[in-house]
């Protein structure tokens, strides 16, 4: 329960069982946490007619569930959820009208907000073109709310941030001009007329009549709210807040035009400093915060390369939460598959798997936790190369994951193959294009190889070499041992591969040398990729890849550093419409922005001299 609810209720205009349910609402984010997902969503439901906080806490629970999912049927349970939640928040306002104190205000308008951003990042996860569209129009309606929260919460306390938006939407609405451009740019890629992402009516807050005026705002002052209720609206906005400009930060390079059109950007130091503030908090989000967090520096620092290769900065980071979320979550599935996750990305792959195996157990009554640990099994046991251990968790995902069949399929037909049995291998290959149901752009890729092997069965160095090219996409070769990447090394000398695989071989032996620092020859193997790819490479992913490494490997030695960011730049500007197009040219973001860090530190030191 809220150790400052009392308090707060004593203090507040507002109804005082609202800031009670505020504590119930914690306890039930820590009884989803600590494996109760059933109790968790059973306590905020049996609340959720009567409150806001609990209804936006059910849908909470409901968009972890689907996140962790990707399942189509959980996508929309969550997405109606948080409909719902918006629309007890709407009914209460209105009954309760100006019987609200400010702090009831605030706080409706941050829960508000907070389920514009949760069904905007699942409207992205559906990936189609209306879907993009959809979800930036939601996450613009999530930064109107944050922004006005923000500004009114610390014209009653102060700042509580370091740092005030770049881009305000303008009062009456959305930059016009940029609507305009993305509805035109809507329109040609329906090729049949604008398709309207959102009713017009929901273009309008219910909520706006609680907006407070900007001559009231300037009047406020700390007596306003109680201490307590104001510790409690910065946690509450700084969550989401924080949530938000993490996410649109890493916004693909691409997109960041279609951002700026719909009139916000994001800082992701901003949002690191917002989660963090969060996280420490005793609002109902922290848990959600700090799995933010965790989010952020154990998957997606490595996944986009912001660290290079080690990743040392993350990890220590993710450690650290961890470890301060031990003693409230000791046997939390969620937690205990990130300390898998970690240990993984360190390298300690035995550790990583009495970890996941562990998860699983504490998991057993959430098919869905114990289906990503059964994945990160698997994956061990690869970056191991033992197959004959990852195979039955492959087979295990394709039969009961409703998440990108034709993948798992996909995983199971190079696990079999390099065991041996390369027509049962063929015969998977052959069900991928039968799983597929989205046309994701990994699904595309998976078609495309497993359509080469649609008339004859392939080798088991073909499938060897298949596996190992998911490995390196997902950057896992970092994380194996130096013993697993010369075995690597010594399999692909030996192994005769097909021929418009030749390429390809050149870049995961360019990439094994380049982990295990024989930059030399890493240089000449992908110079080998690029060659040997010619000017119409069988596959188009490798050239940019190879030109990527080529010019990270450059931009470390001084003497190179200027052809390193000439070739990062080439691959910007030079490639497109190839496979994981968006993950390397997030990875070649990040190295163009360090070497923009190293020159401006090289001049700031060369000032001070």
């Amino acid at each position: 329960m809220n150790p400052n609810k009392n308090e707060c209720c004593k203090d507040s205009k507002s109804s005082p069982s609202f800031w009670e349910y505020h504590g119930i609402a914690r306890d039930g984010i820590n009884l989803l946490l600590n494996n109760g997902f059933e109790e968790s969503q059973k306590l905020f439901r049996s609340h959720s007619d009567e409150s806001p906080l609990m209804s936006a806490g059910s849908g909470m629970v409901d968009f972890v569930q689907a996140i962790l999912t990707f399942e189509d049927d959980q996508l929309d349970r969550a997405l109606e959820n948080l409909k719902r939640a918006q629309r007890v928040c709407y009914v209460e306002t209105a009954r309760k009208g100006a019987g609200l104190g400010l702090d009831e205000k605030l706080m409706r308008q941050i829960l508000y907000a907070d389920c514009e951003l949760y069904m905007a990042l699942l409207t992205f996860l559906k990936q189609g073109i209306t879907d993009y569209i959809k979800g930036g129009y939601l996450m613009r309606r999530a930064w109107k709310l944050y922004d006005k929260c923000y500004c009114e919460i610390s014209a009653i306390g102060g700042p509580f941030l370091a740092w005030a938006p770049e881009l305000r939407c303008d009062k009456n609405g959305a930059m016009q001009s940029g609507m305009d451009d993305v509805e035109e740019a809507l329109d040609e890629s329906e090729g049949t007329g604008v398709v309207s992402p959102l009713d017009p009516d929901d273009m309008v807050s219910p909520l706006d009549d609680l907006t407070i005026h900007e001559e009231t705002v300037s009047k406020l002052s700390p007596a306003a709210v109680s201490p307590d209720a104001l510790k409690h609206l910065q946690s509450a906005v700084s969550c989401g807040y924080g949530l938000f400009h993490l996410a649109i930060s890493l916004v693909p390079p691409k997109l960041l035009k279609f951002c700026h059109l719909l009139g916000f950007s994001g800082n992701r130091d901003v949002g690191i400093q917002a989660l963090n503030l969060a996280s420490q908090s005793e609002d109902m989000k922290a848990p959600v915060a700090r799995l933010s967090l965790l989010w952020y520096h154990a998957v997606i620092r490595p996944f986009v390369a912001l660290d290079e290769g080690s990743n040392e900065e993350g990890l220590a980071n993710a450690t650290a939460i961890l470890e301060e979320s031990y003693q409230e979550y000791p046997s939390s599935a969620v937690f205990l598959f990130f300390k898998g996750l970690v240990s993984r990305l360190k390298g300690r792959i035995g550790e990583a798997l009495d970890e996941f195996h562990q998860a699983m157990r504490s998991a057993a009554e959430q098919q869905e936790i114990a289906l990503i640990c059964q994945y990160e099994i698997g994956w061990c046991h690869m970056l191991r190369l033992e197959w004959e251990y990852a195979l039955p968790a492959f087979l295990r995902l394709k039969e009961e994951s409703k998440w990108s069949q034709s993948y798992y399929a996909y995983l199971c037909g190079v696990t079999i193959g390099i065991l041996g049995s390369t027509s049962e291998a063929q015969a998977q290959f052959k069900l991928v294009p039968k799983f597929v149901k989205k046309k994701t752009p990994l699904e595309l890729f998976l078609v495309r190889k497993a359509a080469m092997y649609k008339r004859s069965p392939p080798s088991e160095a073909d499938c060897l070499l298949l596996a190992l090219e998911l490995l390196y996409v997902w950057r896992a070769l970092y994380t194996c041992s130096e013993t697993v990447l010369n075995r690597i090394l010594s399999a692909l000398e030996e192994c005769q591969v097909s021929a418009n695989l030749i390429p390809l071989k050149s870049l995961i032996q360019g990439s094994a040398c380049q982990v295990l620092k024989k930059t030399d020859l890493a240089v000449k193997h992908f110079r080998d990729a690029l060659v040997k790819s010619g000017r119409s490479p069988p596959d188009p992913h490798i050239p940019p890849f190879a030109t990527y490494e080529l010019g990270v490997l450059y931009a470390q030695d001084e003497k190179m550093r200027a052809k390193g960011e000439e070739l990062l730049k080439r691959v910007k500007d030079n490639f497109s419409g190839y496979d994981f197009e968006n993950r390397l040219s997030f990875r070649v973001h990040a190295a163009l922005a360090r070497i923009e860090e190293q020159k401006t530190s090289r001049e700031q030191l060369n000032t001070k001299r």
